[in-house]
C-alpha cells in the first residue's frame, strides 16, 4: 500500500512548512479552556475531525459542527471510537471553520496522458471530481524542471471564471502546493476544497496524499514529517 497522510498530519508538519495556508486547530486534548477561548476566537463555529486514513469522512457522518466547548470536548471524545469506513481514527481534532463565498477544487497527480505531473482545478470544492463536468474543471501538465508558475496557476484559473481580483492570493497556494508535492516526492496530493474568504483568502480545509516509496525525497520527507508511513 502505498504511504499516504491525513489531514492531521499535513496540518502539524507539512502545511507550516510549505507555507500553505490552513485553518486553526486544536488536538483533541486540549483543555477546555483552550477549546473555549478557540471557539470565541473562530467566531463561535467549529468542526471536529477524526484523523483517519479513509476519504468521504463528512458523507460518512464523522464529521461534526460545533458551537459549545462543552459540546466540542463531548464530540471529540466520541468521535474517536466511530469507524470511517472500515478505519477506527488514531486521534480527533477540532479545527476552525472558515466561512466562505466559494470553493476550489485542486489536485497535482502524475498523469500518463502527459508523462509527468499534472495540475487539476475545478470550482465544484467538495465534489468528488469524477463527478464534474469537463467543462468545469482544467487540467494541464507541469514541467517537471521548470515547476509551476503563479502565473500558469492564475491563467488556469481564469480559464475557469474565477474572480481575477481573488486569483492571486489562491494562485501562491497552488505554487506552494506544487511545492510540497514536489519536494516531498507526493505521488498525489488533493485540496477539496479551497474555501475563499470574502475577503479574498484561500485555505486549505480538507487534504489528502499519497506517495511514491520509490522516490527517495520520501526519506528526507519522513525526518520532519513522521506520520508518513
Amino acid at each position: 500500500m502505498p504511504a499516504q497522510i491525513t489531514e492531521f498530519t499535513f496540518l502539524q508538519y507539512l502545511a507550516p512548512r510549505f507555507n500553505i495556508p490552513v485553518p486553526e486547530y486544536l488536538p483533541a486534548d486540549a483543555p477546555g479552556a483552550k477549546i473555549r477561548d478557540a471557539l470565541i476566537g473562530w467566531g463561535g463555529k467549529a468542526l471536529v475531525k477524526p484523523d483517519v486514513l479513509a476519504g468521504k469522512r463528512g458523507k460518512a457522518g464523522a464529521v461534526s459542527v460545533v458551537s459549545d466547548h462543552v459540546e466540542a470536548q463531548r464530540m471529540l471524545k466520541q468521535a474517536q471510537g466511530m469507524e470511517v469506513n472500515g478505519h477506527i481514527p488514531r486521534t480527533t481534532y477540532l479545527i476552525q471553520y472558515i466561512p466562505a463565498d466559494m470553493e476550489v477544487y485542486s489536485a497535482i497527480t502524475y498523469d500518463s496522458r502527459y508523462l509527468g505531473p499534472s495540475i487539476t482545478v475545478s470550482l465544484a470544492g467538495g465534489v468528488d471530481v469524477e463527478d464534474v463536468a469537463d467543462s468545469e474543471k482544467v487540467t494541464c501538465p507541469i514541467d517537471i524542471y521548470k515547476g509551476l508558475g503563479a502565473y500558469q496557476a492564475s491563467e488556469l484559473l481564469t480559464r475557469l471564471g474565477f474572480p481575477q481580483k481573488l486569483a492571486s492570493s489562491l494562485s501562491r497556494a497552488l505554487v506552494d502546493l506544487w511545492d510540497m508535492f514536489n519536494t516531498t516526492g507526493m505521488r498525489m496530493c488533493e485540496v477539496n476544497p479551497w474555501r475563499i474568504t470574502p475577503q479574498g483568502r484561500p485555505y486549505a480545509c480538507d487534504f489528502k496524499a499519497t506517495f511514491d516509496e520509490a522516490n527517495f525525497k520520501l526519506l528526507s520527507a519522513s525526518s520532519y514529517c513522521p506520520s508518513i508511513k
